[in-house]
This record gives structure tokens, C-alpha cells and sequence, in this order.
């Protein structure tokens, strides 16, 4: 080869060079577009705070301590024997949002607190938080024209004792106004297990009296801590009816609640695609219900009308129409399924039922791949298996830990009626205006009773000195607390959470601990052989693999995790 055919390394280095100058310009440019984007979605994104009136503007209330709790004229909230959080609030759309942010404000803030750290372990990487920031933003940028002034106004209310810690996120309204979005945006990471509820409703030959009784689970899991504080809201708006809701610090939407005319609403998750641009938050939908219907073809009205951005199950009680219907809905139909007129019982997990939506593909697979059907099974045998319920006895159903046939499926299991990560469970006597609703921990503590018919009839101002639960039809905490197995499941939780982290080494008698905390749990062996893989140690991590595998398994989706180690194992043994 002649020499002039050969580069010498002086070429060599001035073609490197132009090529990193050239790939440092591309870099360059790509960091200056994205700057541009997020720049331009934080401007799209922006939401204008709603128009006050000039009365409103002027509105500055202050609030005075009493017995557990703070009063601010006729409102008032505080805390009861069993750590749940009783408020009374009364007044016009504004005025009621800003009593609620001034009575829980350290609630709101400390709830806030716990949402972003569970997002932060979630989305550790500090970039990676800042993108989904601005996508979550530029997605919900239109978010304020699908909520009615009342509650836009009502939001802002208790925005205004929002702290200013997350401002980095985005403004305290925008904030408090996107949260309430949370229980849909858990559609689109169900695989995190956010959203699963079971929810049922018996009637006729199925209760004492042949009255209805309605029971649910809301398994909206964001962590522990997210579920200490819960609040009874009783509301007396001035439009509409008065109604109670279970909630938390700054959500005046309803996951769960009655209202004065009997008529009951609880949220369940139904399979969707994810969302690909914003519409009414589902809370907001089933507060409208609330406030506004007391019939089932009222409710399912309002819900027809709305428009949606995830699929979603509403089990609607109604004392008027003596009957519970589901009410699902997604973001192009809605339906309304019942049972025919001999049954006297109607369920609901997290799958449609109604000839409008069983057959369709999204939901068979859902079916498929998710604990739902199971669980519904489950629900259906305890169903027939009690000849008439009272509420004590749903209770009990609410908080059963078993597999079909009375399988020891193993404890947090999401096959189980009570997987142990329940945000609350509430029982409903319709006819009755009865109400009963479950403290920490999950469904287990005490079921506080309550009669709305009693509490709206009764003086706020005297209220805020004396007991407004029934404390003689209060539901005993679950002796499953008492047990070792109640300590070993906290205990297989702390690891459970920690063995995902990667800086979290086992040690032997750890190891062997954990399992015994849940042994019959395909997932504690499942945990354990995704650790060792990470570990490198394949050997291990098949062991505990196919351990996992001959466990209990309720959907496809478990048997392929488990079979995805096994493979990845075999491969590199």
C-alpha cells in the first residue's frame, strides 16, 4: 500500500475532532430543544386560578382549637378515639373549600408530603421527575375546562392552605387541582397495583330486614403513610344535597360516600387504555353524583354526560329506587349493569359486566392478566355461604384474607378480598342513612357508625363538643391484629419494600425471616429471585424462582414475571 494511502495521525485527530465538535453540536441542540419544550409546555400548561366575586375575595375566616381538633363558626373538625378525622363543613362553593383548607391545613400539607415521597421513590432520578412534570402538565393543560366552576372554586378555597414546599412542582391550585386526577392516572400504572377495589351490594332474601347493605374496599394504595389520616367529610353545600364522603387532606372528591337522600357512590377501576389527553377526574364525576342525584337513572345522567379520560366502575346505591346498579363508563359509552330481578346481590372487582362491555378485548384480557376474576369468585362464594347479612357481617367479608375454597393464598395477596393495603373500607345501610367507616390500620381497625339523618339534624355548634358517631354500633377492630401473622405481614411489607432498593443486602437470617413472614406468598419468592439475579447469583435465583412458581398464581401476568426470571436464569447458567 503506498504511504500517501495511509492516514497519519494528524488526519486521524482532525477527523475525531470535527466529529466531536459535530456530536457536541447535536447535543447541544437537543439540550436546547428540550429547554425550548419544557419551556413551551410550562406556558401551555398553565391553569388561571377561577374568577372570585368581590365578597369572596374579602372572605378571611380564622379558626379557634377545641376538644381534638379546630372549630371556625359553625365548622369543625376533629379527631375521634379510633384516629379518624371527623369535619363538618357548610357554605357556598368557595367559602366551603376555604374553611376545609383552614380546618385540615396541616393535613393537606402533611398528605402532599407523602404523595411526593412516594413519587420520589417511584421516579428517583431528579430528570426524570422534571419530564414527568411537564408531560403530566402539558397532558392535564386543559384540565380546568372540564371541571365546573363550583368545584374549581371549591379547590382553590382549600388550595389557598396548600404549603409552598412543592412549588417547584407547580403552583399550590394547580397542584391541589391535579391531584384529584391521581385516582385515574393509577389506571395507567396499574401494574404498580394503585388501583383495585372490590365493592359489593346484597338485598331482599340476602339481609335480616330485606333492606339493602352495601360494602367496599378502596384499595388505592400510594403507601402506608398516604392512609393514616383519613377524613369523614360531612358537607351541607348550598346547592344540592347534604352529603358524607371518606377522604383525605385536600381532596374534595368522592372515592366512597352517601348522601342525605340514601343514595351511595364508590369508585372501582376498570381495564383502560391509557389516556391520551385530559377530561373530568372520575372523583369529580361520582361528587357531582352525589351532590346531585338520588335516583340511579339520576346518577346515571350526570355520569353519561361526563366526559372521562379512563374507564371506570360506579356502584351506586339508591334508597328511593330500593336497588344497586353498576354504572361503567368509559371515555366513548356508558352502561348500566344490574342483576335480573331474582338475584339479590351484586358485585363488583375491577372487570366490566354489562353485555356492552364484557366481550370486548381489553376486558377479557384484563381478566386474564389481573387478580379481578379471582377475587370476584372469592366474593361470590363468601356471598352464598352467609344466608343474611348484616353490616357486621360485611365486615367480616371485607376483611377475608383467603383464596377460593378457603386457600391460604398467602397475606397481601391481590387474588384476596383484603389484601391488607386497603385506603379505607365502608359499609352503607341506605334505607337506613346508616354509615359505618373502618380506622387504621387498612380495614381492620374499628368501624365508626354514623346516621346522616341525625348528624344534619343536629346544631354544628353543639357537634363540635359532643361524640357524633353511634358508638353502640360500632364493628370491634379484627382480632387478626392480635395475631403473629398481623406482626409478620408488617414485617414482610418493610421488606418487601426495602429488597426492591439497590443498595438493600440481605443477610441470611433476613432471608430466612422473610420468608417465614409470608411463606405461602408466591411473590416473597418471586422478590427473593429477582434480588439474586440482580446479584448475579442465577443458582439462587432459580431456586426461589420456581418456588414462586409452585405457589398459589391468579393471572397470567404472575405466571409470565415468574417465568421471565426462570428464563433469564436458565440463560445464563
Amino acid at each position: 500500500m503506498n504511504k500517501l494511502d495511509i492516514p497519519s495521525e494528524k488526519v486521524k485527530r482532525s477527523k475525531a475532532k470535527r466529529i466531536g465538535i459535530l456530536a457536541l453540536k447535536i447535543l447541544a441542540g437537543f439540550v436546547i430543544c428540550l429547554i425550548l419544550l419544557l419551556v413551551s409546555l410550562h406556558f401551555i400548561s398553565r391553569i388561571d386560578d377561577p374568577i372570585l366575586t368581590a365578597q369572596e375575595k374579602q372572605l378571611s375566616y380564622t379558626r379557634t382549637p377545641i376538644s381534638g381538633g379546630w372549630a371556625s363558626g359553625n365548622n369543625w373538625i376533629r379527631k375521634n378515639d379510633a384516629g379518624l378525622y371527623e369535619m363538618y363543613i357548610e357554605g357556598n362553593a368557595y367559602e366551603r373549600g376555604y374553611v376545609n383548607g383552614l380546618l385540615s391545613q396541616e393535613l393537606i400539607n402533611k398528605q402532599e408530603d407523602f404523595f411526593v415521597e412516594t413519587l420520589n421513590k417511584l421516579l428517583p432520578a431528579t430528570i426524570y421527575q422534571y419530564f414527568i412534570k411537564y408531560v403530566v402538565g402539558y397532558f392535564n393543560k386543559d384540565l380546568d375546562k372540564y371541571v365546573s366552576e363550583e368545584y374549581k372554586k371549591e379547590i382553590y378555597g382549600v388550595s389557598r392552605f396548600a404549603s409552598d414546599k412543592h412549588n417547584y412542582i407547580a403552583p399550590p391550585y394547580q397542584r391541589i387541582l391535579n391531584y384529584h386526577g391521581a385516582h385515574d392516572i393509577g389506571h395507567a400504572m396499574q401494574n404498580m397495583n394503585f388501583v383495585g377495589c372490590t365493592s359489593f351490594g346484597v338485598w331482599g332474601d340476602k339481609t335480616e330486614d330485606g333492606s339493602i347493605i352495601i360494602g367496599r374496599n378502596f384499595d388505592f394504595y400510594v403507601g402506608d403513610k398516604f392512609a393514616q389520616d383519613k377524613i369523614v367529610l360531612f358537607v351541607r353545600p348550598d346547592s344540592g344535597y347534604k352529603m358524607m364522603l371518606v377522604t383525605w387532606g385536600g381532596m374534595i372528591g368522592v372515592v366512597s360516600g352517601m348522601n342525605e337522600h340514601g343514595l351511595t357512590v364508590t369508585l372501582n377501576a376498570a381495564p383502560s387504555e391509557i389516556p391520551t389527553g385530559t377530561a373530568t377526574p372520575i372523583s369529580l364525576v361520582a361528587r357531582q353524583v352525589l351532590q346531585y342525584a338520588r335516583t340511579t337513572q339520576e346518577a346515571y345522567n350526570i355520569i353519561e354526560k361526563s366526559h372521562v379520560f379512563v374507564s371506570e366502575m360506579l356502584l351506586v346505591g339508591s334508597a328511593q329506587d330500593h336497588k344497586v346498579v353498576s354504572i361503567e363508563k368509559t371515555p366513548t359509552k356508558t352502561s348500566m349493569y344490574q342483576t335480573d330481578a331474582s338475584s339479590s346481590r351484586i358485585l363488583c372487582t375491577n372487570h366490566f359486566q354489562s353485555n356492552t362491555f364484557k366481550s370486548d378485548s381489553l376486558n377479557i384480557n384484563h381478566q386474564k392478566n389481573n387478580p379481578t376474576q379471582k377475587r370476584f369468585e372469592r366474593l361470590n362464594e363468601l356471598l352464598d355461604n352467609t344466608s343474611k347479612f348484616t353490616y357486621e357481617s360485611v365486615a367480616d367479608v371485607l376483611r377475608d384474607q383467603k383464596g377460593l375454597h378457603n386457600t391460604n393464598i398467602g397475606l397481601t395477596n391481590e387474588a384476596a378480598i383484603n389484601q391488607l393495603i386497603a385506603h379505607h373500607a365502608i359499609i352503607f345501610m341506605p334505607e337506613q342513612r346508616m354509615v359505618w367507616v373502618s380506622s387504621n390500620p387498612y380495614n381492620l381497625g374499628k368501624f365508626k357508625a354514623y346516621n346522616l339523618t341525625d348528624v344534619f339534624q343536629g346544631n354544628p355548634l353543639d357537634q363540635q363538643k359532643q361524640l357524633i358517631n353511634i358508638e353502640s354500633k360500632t364493628i370491634a377492630a379484627d382480632s387478626f391484629l392480635t395475631t403473629s401473622s398481623y406482626t409478620n405481614v408488617v414485617f414482610y411489607k418493610k421488606i418487601a419494600e426495602q429488597i426492591t432498593q439497590k443498595d438493600f443486602v440481605l443477610n441470611s437470617a433476613i432471608e430466612k425471616q422473610f420468608i417465614e413472614s409470608n411463606k405461602e406468598y408466591f411473590n416473597t419468592y418471586l422478590l427473593l429471585a429477582t434480588y439474586y439475579q440482580q446479584k448475579r447469583d442465577y443458582t439462587k435465583s432459580l431456586q426461589y424462582a420456581q418456588m414462586a412458581q409452585s405457589k398459589y398464581l391468579a393471572s397470567d401476568k404472575e405466571r409470565k414475571a415468574i417465568e421471565e426470571v426462570i428464563q433469564k436464569c436458565k440463560e445464563n447458567l
